[in-house]
């Protein structure tokens, strides 16, 4: 994602499918149209996904690309000790989630649902070669 734009990436091939990028408005549905771009996504991997924007975030369905009923929520009242805004980056290694904001990160734990002791952290020497 970026700006209001988005692309897919095939990574057996290694490039950018062909028709990308594309706009976000009208190719997922249910996100707000105030939202004119997407902070942060990330994907689990039960067929969901997370757009993060401000301190608001949708959960996406990945087959339909639909936001699901009842979003966008605030990421202060459903994640607990998450980042509640600004969230730059995200992905996902297995059963952690990494959340990046300027020069730290946080490590969600998937299983236990909250965020893990002795977060946030700084990125630099944790994260080697990432350029923030």
């Amino acid at each position: 994602f970026r700006d209001s734009e988005y692309l897919r990436y095939d990574i057996a091939l290694d490039r950018v499918d062909a028709g990308y990028p594309r706009p976000i408005a009208g190719n997922w549905t249910g996100v707000p149209a105030s939202w004119t771009g997407i902070d942060a996504a990330v994907a689990w991997d039960n067929g969901k996904a997370y757009f993060f924007r401000g301190a608001q975030y949708v959960r996406v369905d990945l087959a339909t690309k639909d936001v699901d009923p009842g979003y966008p929520k605030n990421i202060v009242d459903f994640w607990p000790g998450l980042y509640t805004s600004g969230i730059d980056h995200a992905i996902t290694l297995g059963d952690k989630a990494y959340f990046f904001r300027g020069t730290t990160y946080e490590r969600y734990d998937l299983g236990n649902d909250e965020v893990d002791p002795g977060y946030p952290a700084v990125i630099a020497g944790n994260w080697p070669g990432l350029p923030f």
